[in-house]
């Protein structure tokens, strides 16, 4: 080890740079510490430490991160262990090096470090002798997780308003057989509101070119054939949210709550993804024996908004950690619930997929077409750098796709489940 090795060593052990290093001290340091092999005990640390300026430690400290055979080439193993619990138990290291290096006793520094001094094996021990769950969760299947989000499920119900909407705007039943469709597409776009009349808009022109000539009689019948698919879909997204309500209860009853997943889901396949990549982490052997308990947001639905809010904030502040999942996009909400863990000084486990792309692409073959097609779409106008990596060939291929009819995808989708 040389100088510049150790003052790295100490600005990391204290939080603080380095500052006023003389030559002569940069000498004394080269020759000290050339020896990888020599022993370093508590008082010659500290000589060590007032070198460079920084504050010394007492026995306790030094005991507790440098116990061993200590040595010039162990150095760094010690002060790594105390940045690890530094972070986990302060979220820094000024406040932790100060803290606890001025602490007289082991036992009191393991007592103001708490939980985290713990030795693996007795923790292991405490979370394998917990109760199991007096009360659990009813668990929504894979394919039903979209309809517990806000925006996920605005198109279910909105697709059955504007069904009922075109319904109620076709012709009396005995003039629907000589009704124009460029008359009955001004009477529909005049009577609907302002906002909706893009959305109605693309609906009959997508419809007109997946049913080129199509005649108002055609599309009555088509609607026919599809209000009860969407009513099915309507009576399903009551019966999910009420399962997800009782689940957002049982989970403000639990003791306690050992793990948050922090995400953004607004399609539906992010909300199977998550689904996946949760419940494959806590069907984890190691995991199932620890009797872990976390929330699930694919799980849970609140009606209010501002209510969501304070049971995800409840969620926050009673899990010993969040894992934060590393999507397409990421948002103000999810990076606020990371940093509301570290301030409260709890560790946030960042997860990015590592992904197989044969694996993968099979797995998108078996998509729905449209989910496909609108991941794509959402990542290209996601993520700047990759739209600009794309030919403008294949860009404007994917800026060329149309949406496939609402009501003819959501029959088709929602039929296969």
């Amino acid at each position: 080890m040389d100088a510049d090795q150790f003052i790295h060593l100490a600005a990391g052990l204290t939080g603080t740079p380095v500052k006023d290093v003389t030559a002569t001290d940069r000498a004394i340091l080269t020759g000290l510490l050339g020896d990888d092999t020599r022993p370093i005990g508590h008082s010659q640390l500290n000589e060590l430490l007032l070198l460079v300026n920084k504050d010394r430690m007492e026995r306790a400290f030094f005991d507790y991160f440098f116990a061993g055979s200590t040595t010039v080439g162990t150095l760094g193993a010690g002060v790594l262990k105390f940045q690890t619990l530094a972070m986990l138990r302060y979220g820094n290291f000024i406040h932790a090096y100060r803290t606890l290096a001025g602490i007289a006793s082991v036992s009191a520094l393991k007592a103001d470090l708490a939980e985290w001094a713990a030795e693996p094996a007795d923790l292991n021990a405490r979370f394998m002798e917990r109760s199991p769950k007096l009360v659990d969760i009813d668990l929504i299947p894979r394919e039903r997780t979209s309809l517990v989000g806000y925006i996920s499920a605005a198109e279910v119900v909105a697709e059955g308003e504007r069904c009922a909407f075109l319904r109620a705007r076709l012709p009396a039943a005995d003039a629907v057989p000589g009704a124009t469709w460029p008359a009955f597409e001004e009477a529909v776009l005049a009577a609907a509101g302002v906002s909706e009349r893009p959305a109605l808009k693309v609906l009959l022109a997508n419809y007109l070119k997946r049913s080129t000539g199509a005649t108002v009689a055609q599309f009555a019948a088509h609607l026919e054939s599809v209000a009860p698919v969407l009513e099915g879909n309507a009576t399903q997204l009551a019966s999910v949210r009420a399962t997800a309500m009782r689940n957002q209860d049982i989970y403000l009853t639990w003791d306690h709550m050992d793990v948050y997943f922090a995400t953004s889901m607004r399609k539906r396949w992010e909300f199977e993804d998550l689904f996946d990549f949760v419940n494959c982490l806590m069907a984890n052997p190691a995991l199932v024996a620890l009797n872990l308990r976390h929330f699930d947001p694919t799980q849970a639905f609140t009606k209010d908004r501002v209510d969501k809010g304070l049971v995800e904030s409840l969620m926050l502040k009673r899990a010993k950690c969040t894992v934060y999942s590393v999507q397409d996009t990421d948002t103000l909400g999810k990076d606020s619930e990371l940093a509301a863990t570290l301030a409260q000084g709890k560790p946030v486990i960042a997860y990015v997929p590592s992904i197989d792309v044969e694996t993968r692409a099979a797995q998108l073959v078996a998509e729905d077409p449209a989910t496909v097609q609108d991941r794509l779409r959402f990542v290209l106008y996601a993520d700047d750098q990759f739209a600009q990596s794309v030919s403008a060939e294949d860009f404007a291929f994917v800026r060329g796709f149309q949406a496939i009819e609402l009501f003819e995808r959501e029959r088709t989708c929602w039929a296969s489940r």
